[in-house]
């Protein structure tokens, strides 16, 4: 039961879901000045819809096909050595997201400097991958809660402490459920969420202009 517990958890809080589900965090809880206030229904759900495309469907169809022409085994990736194409990748994608948004004006600045981070994370994953099998599920989710600490401090918003705390519950509940499948180990775990920790705070609190 544990393990169908920790495996569902490992599905809805899976790496190519995150950027979907920060856009629409930062819709409700970030600071107004910050990001989508200027920004009208339309406009936003193109945006998330953009971000759905390029960050979660192309990447699973990436995997799709990479098990197709049996470059991997299955679709977890479980194996060190079927991780280094898939994050090249989906990096690229990241980077061509960010860039896009970046190119149609500041609205979309802040958005731009969040995947550009949420890409660096990914390649340092890929380095990291030569040394050790680094969670991503758990960097990913670590790289949110960094974002949202970055805000906090630049902002001082209290509105933002609540999603803190719940961001880092999940980071707990995530990292306990890799542990529990065995996908990772103890050290595998922590590097993956003080990377993305770091990858995201650093992204938003050093390089957003505003």
């Amino acid at each position: 039961m544990l393990q169908k517990i920790a495996k569902g958890i490992s599905y809805l809080l899976h790496p190519v879901f995150i950027p979907s589900y920060l856009v629409l965090a930062l819709k409700w809880i970030a600071p107004l000045p910050v990001f989508y206030v200027f920004m009208g229904q339309k406009l936003f759900v193109a945006l998330f819809l953009l971000t759905f495309t390029y960050t979660a469907i192309v990447p699973l169809l990436f995997v799709y096909l990479q098990y197709r022409m049996n470059f991997i085994k299955d679709f977890t990736l479980n194996h060190r050595n079927e991780r280094p194409r898939v994050y090249l990748f989906t990096s690229g994608f990241f980077l061509a997201v960010a860039y896009f948004l970046n190119a149609k004006g500041s609205v979309f600045m802040p958005t731009a400097v969040i995947f550009t981070a949420m890409a660096v994370n990914i390649l340092g994953l890929f380095l990291l991958n030569f040394f050790d099998k680094i969670s991503a599920h758990v960097s990913g989710i670590s790289g949110v809660l960094g974002v949202f600490t970055a805000l906090f401090f630049r902002y001082a918003d209290p509105h933002l402490v609540p999603a803190i705390l719940t961001i880092l519950l999940l980071v707990g509940i995530i990292s306990s459920s890799r542990l529990i499948l065995g996908a990772h180990n103890l050290r595998q775990v922590v590097i993956g969420g003080v990377w993305g920790f770091i990858t995201g705070f650093v992204g938003v609190f050093y390089f957003m202009k505003l």
